[in-house]
């Protein structure tokens, strides 16, 4: 055979395994665009498959829905196209859930050939959750799901949410104004303040326990104390704002403490196997998305590659659970997760929601009310500017109505300070409230009050300004001062910090 025929030969063979693998790269492809676009089967029964949201008419029922059962090649028996429309998934848990605050965590194919959501409950299941995955694995698209199917399913009164993203919170547009987030923080500069706002609030709770003589938040009775569930969506810019030593410590202190004060962690990162990771034994579910090497499923999953392989075959050796080092690679692989709990290994997909139907599913939640407004300044008669004490003394002790005007009343009284040196010779005071008689005393008007006296009590005022240098949150201060965080008492927290400067209000709904 002469050497051109050779080349032919291997133009030809070269040709030919390109060929087979276009086709399983096109193949891979279609199949990650109709992830994509959320189609399943011919999706709603009896009709085509709509991107469009849901109309504004129809309730959180899910439609019916005829639920492709095709599975993703090298995924377990994770489904290939799950149901986009995340009702769908939350009605099959609904019929099927017997515990509070259950979420879904993807979709697989059971041994009997039917699709079977598989779904977790934070309380009396599971605990803190670790989410791991390589690039565009699909983390943040994973969590959406899960805060707003639990958002969806509870109110306000007994679910609150913190979102911790560093990333800058475009993940999240549009959740900062609903009434069950608690704390969103956003930017670098705000993930300290946010892990200080957590341990407060941790420990708040832990007192309000003890004082009811409760071990743990699922014996309490009280309406003041929902479950809360923190969101970290990416551990390494915690750990930025921190240190590695210092962001541990604060990990194994609040995951330890924090499940028996009613509060669960989901936890996100790429890969913890840079990370001290202490706090390991704390998790109570592995979320395991996609990872390049076999030596991050342990750090990731709490199991070898090995043994994941070993927990993850059925009865029959069929694999139902693959080690994340094994999974499609992204984006073929976006939304497949592996998930550990104890020694049960499932593969799952969990569904991608667009745009246009989570915003439309954000819009069910309710809104925060909007903040009150201030009181419009107060005006006051203040003696008008007068060169010659003696007349203004005078006038006082004859009886004569004194020259004034109008002046708006500040956070501070210094000027009124001033003003009363100038006549303290006189036995009774001269500065009243314009729209009332009530008067204000000499010894009720010093530097010290930032609101009027009418509003707080003077004494009070000074109270909270001091406590207020020790506290964490405006919450936190009301309970150490009054033993209480509402009614009027609250108010006037509020009030005087509003005026003084004092624990803004920032990412919480004080």
């Amino acid at each position: 055979m002469d050497t051109g025929m050779q080349i032919l030969l291997l133009l030809v063979a070269v040709g030919l395994v390109g060929l087979l693998k276009g086709k399983k790269i096109i193949s891979e492809y279609r199949a990650f665009s109709a992830w994509r676009r959320g189609e399943y089967a011919a999706a709603l029964a009896g009709g085509p498959v709509s991107s469009a949201p849901p109309s504004e008419s129809s309730t959180l029922s899910a439609p019916p829905a005829v639920i492709d059962t095709r599975t993703l090649a090298g995924a377990g028996t994770a489904l290939l196209n799950p149901p986009a429309d995340l009702r769908t998934s939350l009605t099959f848990i609904k019929a099927r859930a017997t515990k509070p605050y259950a979420f879904p965590l993807g979709w697989r194919l059971t041994s009997g050939g039917k699709p079977d959501c598989v779904y977790a409950s934070l309380v009396g299941d599971v605990n803190h959750i670790a989410l791991t995955g390589f690039t565009d694995s699909g983390k943040d698209s994973w969590a959406i799901q899960a805060l707003l199917s639990m958002a969806l399913t509870n109110t306000p009164d007994t679910l609150q949410l913190a979102i911790i993203d560093g990333k800058g919170g475009l993940s999240w547009i549009g959740w900062e104004t609903k009434r069950h987030v608690w704390l969103m923080a956003e930017q670098p500069e705000d993930m300290r303040p946010a892990m200080d706002r957590l341990k407060a609030e941790r420990e708040r709770r832990q007192q309000i326990l003890k004082a009811a003589r409760c071990e743990k938040w699922e014996e309490y009775t009280g309406i003041d104390m929902p479950l809360m569930v923190v969101f970290v969506s990416e551990l390494m810019l915690l750990q930025d704002a921190t240190s590695k030593t210092e962001l541990a410590d604060w990990l194994n202190t609040e995951l330890t403490s924090a499940r028996a004060a009613g509060i669960r962690y989901i936890v996100s990162g790429q890969t913890f196997t840079r990370l001290d990771t202490r706090w390991r034994s704390q998790i109570g579910l592995y979320i395991a998305g996609y990872q390049p090497r076999g030596d991050a499923d342990e750090p990731n999953t709490s199991f070898t590659t090995k043994e994941l392989r070993d927990l993850g075959a059925n009865a029959d050796g069929a694999p139902i659970g693959m080690p994340p080092s094994a999974l499609p690679v992204p984006p073929t692989g976006s939304g497949v997760f592996t998930c550990v709990q104890g020694r049960t290994v499932l593969t799952v997909r969990a569904p991608y929601l667009n745009k246009e139907h989570r915003l439309w599913l954000l819009d069910r939640l309710p809104d925060r009310p909007a903040a009150a407004p201030r009181p419009a300044p107060v005006a006051r008669p203040v003696v008008a500017s007068h060169g010659d004490d003696a007349m203004l003394l005078q006038l006082l002790q004859s009886g004569q109505a004194l020259p004034i005007a109008d002046e708006v009343l500040q956070t501070t009284t210094t000027g009124a300070i001033a003003h009363q040196k100038a006549v303290e010779a006189s036995e009774r005071p001269v500065l009243l409230s314009s729209s009332s008689s009530t008067v204000l005393s000499v010894d009720d008007d010093d530097s010290s009050l930032v609101v009027a006296p009418t509003l707080v009590p003077p004494e009070e005022q000074r109270r909270i300004i001091a406590a207020a240098q020790s506290a964490a949150s405006r919450r936190q201060l009301s309970l150490k001062l009054y033993e209480a965080t509402g009614g009027a008492r609250y108010t006037w927290v509020q009030l005087v910090c509003d005026a003084a400067g004092l624990l803004p209000a920032k990412g919480v709904a004080q």
